[in-house]
């Protein structure tokens, strides 16, 4: 049975309505893992962690999965409220970008493991 693990990175930029980004880049590294049996439930839990939609996922890269929301200074998802009060210049919030990255996980026999550890022992014997 085949068993994937997606990475989930995440960078952000504080902006304002009028003057757009405004600042570095802040880049919090791997914030979360998931793993299941398929690609697709890995995108999908990834979606709900964020708070998002499949429908907002992009693919800039082969096998890069992006999600690009706008968020509080908290981390959550910006309301349509929110999202009003930036726009009239009255809030500050940021764009979060976050990654994913999916990989194959291949499990190893418990006699493969046992082979390598006896060579190693008589390596180092």
């Amino acid at each position: 049975m085949k068993k994937f693990v997606g990475s989930l990175v995440k960078f952000a930029e504080e902006q304002t309505f009028d003057h757009g980004l405004i600042g570095g880049v802040t880049d919090f590294g791997e914030i979360h893992k998931f793993t299941s049996g398929s690609i697709m439930a890995v995108i999908l839990s990834a979606a709900d962690f964020i708070g998002c939609s499949v429908r907002d996922a992009e693919m800039f890269q082969p096998g890069e999965i992006n999600f690009s929301i706008t968020e509080t200074a908290e981390g959550i998802a910006a309301t349509a409220e929110e999202i009003a009060k930036f726009q009239a210049g009255k809030i500050r919030l940021w764009v979060a970008d976050y990654f994913l990255y999916i990989s194959e996980i291949v499990e190893t026999s418990p006699d493969e493991i046992t082979e390598v550890y006896n060579e190693l022992k008589e390596l180092t014997a």
